[in-house]
């Protein structure tokens, strides 16, 4: 027997603005999705292993950009784009005789993930010959994740914990010629 019950809320939106000498844009979008649900993992009347869930999630981006006008003989584009994700479980709760090492035990897990990311970035395309452009483009990320999660049984004791943190920046470009 499964039940599950979702919800989901998302906008976004675009402005944009002819400065003259270069077009800016502010690129914004949000998402959040929650729920509970019941799922009896065994399918059968014998109490072997079910479980409650509430996931909830939420997700948000934002961009800024700046592009050389469309007339323009060389064009270029930079920007900032900034990225958050934050989602759990809160709590998934197991029971049964499956769920633990002792018949009817019952265990919450709690867990959470945190994901931030931040780039900047320019890339530009200029003429190099008749109906030959060449583009060069650079972009730094940095990507920030922190999980953690944590077991407890019915009598609240904890007995399983983990904490993990890492960071990872790069840097990429890109180097293009093309011809008509």
């Amino acid at each position: 027997r499964r039940r599950q019950y979702l919800s989901d809320s998302d906008s976004s939106f675009r402005i944009d603005h002819d400065l003259g000498w270069a077009n800016a844009a502010s690129i914004t979008s949000w998402r959040r999705s929650g729920g509970t649900g019941n799922q009896d993992s065994d399918d059968s009347g014998i109490n072997l292993g079910w479980a409650h869930f509430n996931p909830k999630q939420q997700t948000s981006t934002q961009e800024f950009q700046l592009a050389s006008p469309a007339t323009s003989t060389v064009k270029m584009i930079g920007g900032v784009y900034l990225f958050s994700d934050n989602a759990a479980v809160d709590p998934l709760t197991q029971f049964g005789t499956s769920a633990a090492t002792r018949p009817q035990t019952i265990q919450y897990v709690f867990s959470r993930q945190n994901t931030t990311s931040y780039a900047g970035y320019g890339q530009a395309t200029a003429p190099v010959m008749a109906d030959t452009n060449v583009t060069i483009g650079l972009r730094y990320t940095y990507d920030l994740r922190d999980v953690h999660g944590k077991f407890f049984n019915i009598n609240g004791a904890l007995f399983n914990e983990t904490n993990q943190k890492g960071a990872w920046p790069k840097m990429t470009y890109r180097l293009a010629l093309d011809h008509n």
